[in-house]
This record gives structure tokens, sequence and C-alpha cells, in this order.
């Protein structure tokens, strides 16, 4: 499976589907760190639309750069908060990522 000319790496085998669809839990999507590359993740390139407190997360609006609209869930402990219009790269790691067929 592809998405933006990337092939994604994913915990199970592809199901027999036309669509398929990339399903991941908010919580384990993190920002990578510049210079952050690794075999056993997947890199997507994301504008942070919108930045909110939930209490013991931050929950982050982001759009991929091909318009796919996402949301991830920061711990309050990160480092450096992106700001709403920054460009990121998404990390998620294969274990965490799970094809599912979009007919479903």
């Amino acid at each position: 499976m592809y998405f933006a000319g990337q092939e994604i790496r994913a915990c199970n085998s592809l199901p027999d589907a036309e669509t398929l669809h990339l399903v991941a839990r908010p919580e384990k999507i993190s920002i990578a760190s510049p210079g952050e590359a690794g075999s056993e993740a997947n890199y997507f390139s994301a504008v942070v639309k919108n930045v909110s407190f939930e209490g013991e997360s931050y929950a982050v609006a982001a759009t991929l750069t091909h318009g796919h609209e996402i949301m991830l869930r920061l711990p309050t402990m990160i480092v450096k908060l992106p700001k709403e219009g920054e460009i990121v790269t998404l990390a998620l790691l294969r274990q965490d990522a799970l094809v599912v067929r979009g007919d479903a």
C-alpha cells in the first residue's frame, strides 16, 4: 500500500480489497525530530491547524500535505509544542499502523 508515493509499513498484512484505510490511535502519532529517520516508521508531512490543551494531553489537528485531515494527541510534557501553521513531520511506528478494508 502506498500513500503520497510512500510505502506504508503496517503491523498486519494487507487485506484483499480495492479500497484500504490506514488506522492509527491519535496518541500513537508523534512529531518526528529533525533528521529522524527509521525503517520501522511511516513519516508524513503536515500543517498544524489547531492545538488545544485537554488536561493530560494536547489535541493537535493537522492537514497532511495531500489534504487528509488527521488528529493526534501529544503528552503535556512535550519539549516543543507545535504552533498553528507550522509544517511538521509526523511519525507512526509500524507496530501502531493498521491497514483495514475500506469497504467494510
